[in-house]
């Protein structure tokens, strides 16, 4: 096993938000870590604190300090799994066979609509520890418990394909993580909590960080970041927008680790935006930009589209003039993104075209010969609108 160093609330520079909370995740081996509740493997795991009155969920005036109820959470992850142990101070562990008013643990993945897993720890004596989704035993998971003088202890090993909105390549695993405490009289009196909390994936962090400093960047350049699969497997990348720049980090690429590509756009600020988008419903992402460019006295805006080809490279398989102009003078095309009525994938529509300042008589400009070149408001009307419906690494006008 590989202990992390201590990471706080901000990790590896990226920012996080207000009240999160960040729990290193560390590689370790499948077969070289045994749940036994001796905690032995654990030593030198950086473990996080949840011990202040703001962490209170519920029975904030029960609660009179760290002896009454805290815990500490350390995460280690394999190929195969995750590894999840959590040690509680509490001064009164109530067990029984009816489980409702027990002390737990409750496991919260995913944000918006999360998914409990409530982990029920055995005395053990004659009552067995369990795993629940809802009313339903978990499967998979495996556990071991520990009793201390001072409280109780749980480890966990879960699957890594069954764990709710995950996905390897991710930077993080959203998890909540909750004890509930109970009394004498078996009902859970207070709920101590870690809040919207993360689990951060130790390599791919290391690996978003490698990139940043390859780039000479810090995360303050970072327009954009999503995860998303880009390349096509089973991982997803991290794909981020810096400068003119596009980035992307993930174990899928050719080369590993991240690769990079500029816009052809002279300066950051004419990158006016970029998405992710499945055009042609393959389920990987293309990248959709739009960019100004300059020259001759005047300017264009162009809408591309690059993709991950066949052939193992990122390619622009398609751009088009959205916006040709001479100082106030412009002509404008709307663009539209619309999602096939049958199968998968999004058309892309240029449309409504809009001239100002200019007329037939008066723009003197030559179609473009590199791209797709600006629909003309004088031009006959059934070329007037043009859709573009995308598959595989070619596309069709309609």
């Amino acid at each position: 096993m590989v202990a992390l160093g201590l990471l706080t609330a901000t990790v590896l520079g990226f920012p996080l938000s207000a009240g999160a909370m960040d729990i290193p995740c560390g590689p370790a081996e499948d077969g070289v870590f045994f749940l036994d509740g001796l905690f032995t493997e654990w030593k030198g795991v950086t473990a996080v604190e949840v011990a202040t009155p703001q962490h209170i969920m519920q029975g904030r005036k029960s609660w009179n300090n760290a002896k009454d109820l805290s815990f500490r959470v350390m995460c280690n992850y394999s190929k195969r799994h995750l590894y999840l142990a959590v040690e509680v101070k509490d001064e009164y562990f109530v067990r029984t066979n009816k489980r409702k008013g027990d002390d737990h643990l409750r496991l919260s993945f995913g944000r918006g609509k999360a998914r409990t897993l409530r982990v029920f720890p055995g005395d053990l004596k004659k009552i067995r520890g369990g795993a629940y989704w809802g009313r339903h035993k978990a499967k998979g998971i495996k556990m071991a418990e520990a009793m201390r003088r001072d409280g109780w202890a749980v480890e966990l090993r879960l699957p890594m394909n069954r764990i709710p909105g995950y996905r390897v390549g991710q930077e993080a695993i959203h998890l909540n993580v909750a004890v509930a405490d109970a009394d004498w009289r078996a009902k859970v009196e207070t709920v101590m909590a870690t809040g919207r909390s993360r689990l951060v994936v130790a390599q791919v962090a290391a690996d978003l960080s490698a990139f940043l400093k390859a780039m000479k960047a810090s995360p303050k350049d970072i327009r954009m970041r999503k995860a998303a699969d880009v390349v096509g497997g089973r991982r997803v990348e991290q794909v981020m927008w810096l400068r003119r720049a596009i980035g992307i980090v993930g174990e899928d690429l050719p080369s590993g680790g991240y690769f990079t590509f500029n816009l052809p756009a002279a300066r950051a600020a004419d990158i006016r935006w970029v998405r992710l988008m499945d055009l042609n419903g393959d389920r990987k992402q293309e990248i959709v930009t739009r960019y100004v460019q300059r020259g001759g006295g005047g300017r264009r805006e162009v809408v591309a589209v690059y993709r991950f080809d066949d052939g193992n490279r990122f390619v622009r398989p398609f751009a088009h003039e959205v916006l040709k102009g001479q100082g106030s003078r412009t002509i404008v095309n709307r663009i539209t993104f619309k999602k096939r009525r049958r199968g998968r994938g999004i058309e892309i529509i240029i449309d409504e075209p809009k001239a100002h300042g200019f007329d037939a008589q008066s723009y003197k400009e030559t179609s473009a010969e590199d791209i797709h070149g600006i629909v003309l408001p004088w031009a006959e009307k059934e070329k007037q609108k043009r859709v573009f419906r995308f598959s595989g690494d070619e596309y069709e006008e309609r």
